[in-house]
C-alpha cells in the first residue's frame, strides 16, 4: 500500500496565532510531532512507500521525515498540489491502479489503536473525512481509527492530557515505559532531588535539576533545563526550551519564551531583563567594566604577537557582521567570523583562540560582555536573536566551554547559564574555553 500526505495550510487561526514559528504539522501531540502519528498509522496498515505534497515548501517537515529510515518507510516528495484530486494525484505519480492508496488531508490527529484487531469496514472507511482510501474495494479494510479534530488551543490542550492520562496504551509512545504512565528519553540528567509524579513524559536530552518537582500530566520535550526549584504541573513544555529557576506552573504551555495559559487563552511573551548573580554581587556597572576591560586587555596582550604572526601569514577565511550591543542597539562597526578548516596552519589560529582577538578588543571598550550570550549576525540572525529573554552578547559564551554546535541548543544553554553563573564558574569558564580549545581544537565544542 502507497500512503499521499497532502498537507494544506490549515485555516485554523490559533495555529498562526500561537504557532507561526515552525509548521502546524510538527506541532508536538506527546512530546512527538504530528506527522509522525501519521507515519505510526501508516505502519499499521502495511504502507510501504509515503508520498509528501506540501502547500508551500516545509523545509523543517523534510528535515524531519528525510528518506523514512527511521520508521522502515521510503518517503519522498510528490508530484502534484494540496487541490488536486486522487485521481490525478494517482495519475501524475504514475502510481499502479491495483495498488490502494491512503490520503491523509489537511490538519487533524489520528488516534489509532496499536494493540486491537478492529477494523473499519469499507463503508466505515468511506465516511472517514480526512483520511480516504482509493480506490475502495469490497475487501477493503484498515486498523481502527479516530479522526480528532483540533480546531483551538484549548481542544490542542486538553487532547494532550486526555492522551496521556487515557490512551498511552494504545498509541506508540516516545521513551522508555518503566512502569505505568512513565516515559523518560535517552541522555537525560535528572538529578536526585527531583520529584516525579506520574503519568509524565520526558523526552531525550533533558536536564532536570535539584529541587523541581515534575507533577502529574507533564510533557517534556527534547533538548530541554528544568532549573533548580521549579515546578511544573498540568504543563506541556516544548523542544529545546529553558525553564527558569522557581517557577511554578500549572496548566501552561511553554515553548521558546513564550508562556500560554490555554484555559483563558492569554498568550505572554516573555522579554524582561533578569539579573545574573554576578551582576548583583558587583559594585556597579562601572566597577564591572574596569574588571571585564582589565582581563580582555590581559587576554589581548597574550594574543597580540601570535595573531600579528598570523596576519603576517595570512588570516583564515573570514566574513564580517554587524552584532547587537549589549545595551540593544546594533553595532555600526562589522567585525570578522573566522571559518574553520583543515589546513594545519589554520587548526593552530583556532586553537589559540585567535578567532577572538577582535571580540575581547569590543568587550574591553565595553560594547559586549566578557562572557555573555552567542554573538549572532544581528543582520542575518534575527530569529535566533528573538527567541533570547534579555539577550547581552559576549567574547566568551557558556556554549564555547561544552560540546554544543546547534544552534538552539546553544540558545538555551545560554539562557541556563545566565541564571546560573557566578564570578567562579566564569573564571573557570574562560580557562575552560582556552585548554579545551589548545588541547582539542574548535572543532571538539
Amino acid at each position: 500500500m502507497i500512503a499521499v500526505f497532502k498537507l494544506g495550510t490549515p485555516s485554523a487561526s490559533w495555529l498562526t496565532t500561537y504557532f507561526s514559528s515552525f509548521s502546524p504539522y510538527l506541532l508536538p501531540i506527546l512530546g512527538k510531532p504530528l506527522i509522525e502519528f501519521y507515519i505510526d498509522y501508516c505502519s499499521l496498515c502495511g504502507v510501504t512507500k509515503i508520498l509528501l505534497i506540501q502547500e508551500g515548501f516545509y523545509q523543517d517537515i523534510n528535515y524531519f521525515v528525510k528518506d523514512g529510515s527511521k520508521w522502515g518507510i521510503e518517503i519522498k516528495k510528490g508530484l502534484g498540489t494540496v487541490t488536486d484530486t486522487f485521481e490525478k494525484i494517482i495519475d501524475v505519480n504514475k502510481l499502479i491502479q491495483q495498488t490502494e492508496v491512503l490520503f491523509f488531508e489537511d490538519f487533524f490527529f489520528p488516534l489509532y489503536n496499536k494493540s486491537t484487531k478492529k477494523t473499519l469496514s469499507p463503508q466505515a472507511i468511506s465516511q472517514l473525512n480526512k483520511i480516504h482510501l482509493t480506490p475502495i474495494q469490497n475487501s477493503s479494510q484498515l486498523p481502527y481509527c479516530e479522526e480528532i479534530i483540533i480546531d483551538s488551543i484549548l481542544r490542542y490542550y486538553n487532547l494532550n492530557m486526555e492522551l496521556l492520562t487515557q490512551y498511552t496504551n494504545q498509541l506508540m509512545m516516545k521513551g522508555y515505559g518503566a512502569e505505568p504512565g512513565v516515559f523518560i528519553g535517552m541522555n537525560d540528567d535528572i538529578a536526585r532531588q527531583t520529584e516525579l509524579l506520574p503519568p509524565f513524559i520526558i523526552g531525550n536530552n533533558v536536564q532536570i535539576n535539584s529541587g523541581v518537582q515534575i507533577g502529574k500530566n507533564t510533557i517534556i520535550g527534547d533538548t530541554c533545563i528544568i532549573d533548580h526549584g521549579s515546578v511544573l504541573t498540568d504543563t506541556i513544555v516544548f523542544d529545546k526550551t529553558y525553564v527558569g529557576f522557581d517557577l511554578n506552573l500549572s496548566q501552561k504551555i511553554v515553548y521558546e519564551n513564550n508562556i500560554i495559559d490555554p484555559i483563558n487563552s492569554i498568550f505572554v511573551q516573555l522579554n524582561q531583563s533578569i539579573i545574573s548573580k554576578l551582576e548583583g554581587n558587583l559594585v556597579s556597572k562601572w566597577g564591572r567594566q574596569i574588571i571585564v576591560s582589565t582581563l580582555a586587555a590581559f587576554c589581548i596582550f597574550l594574543m597580540l604577537f601570535p595573531f600579528l604572526l598570523f596576519k603576517l601569514t595570512g588570516l583564515p577565511k573570514h566574513k564580517w557582521i554587524t552584532y547587537r550591543k549589549s545595551n540593544g542597539q546594533p553595532c555600526s562597526k562589522q567585525i570578522p567570523v573566522y571559518e574553520e578548516n583543515l589546513h594545519l596552519k589554520n587548526i593552530w589560529f583556532f586553537r589559540l583562540s585567535l578567532d577572538k582577538f577582535h571580540l575581547l578588543f569590543h568587550a574591553m571598550c565595553g560594547k559586549i560582555y566578557l562572557i555573555g550570550d552567542t554573538l549572532w549576525d544581528h543582520e542575518n540572525q534575527a530569529k535566533l536573536l528573538a527567541k533570547y529573554r534579555d539577550y547581552h552578547p559576549g567574547a566568551f559564551s557558556y556554549s564555547d566551554s561544552i560540546s554544543t554546535s546547534d544552534e538552539e541548543e546553544r540558545i538555551i544553554s545560554d539562557h541556563y547559564y545566565k541564571h546560573n553563573r557566578s564570578l567562579k564558574t566564569d573564571t573557570l569558564l574562560i580557562f575552560k574555553t582556552f585548554f579545551r580549545r589548545l588541547f582539542y581544537g574548535k572543532s571538539s565544542q
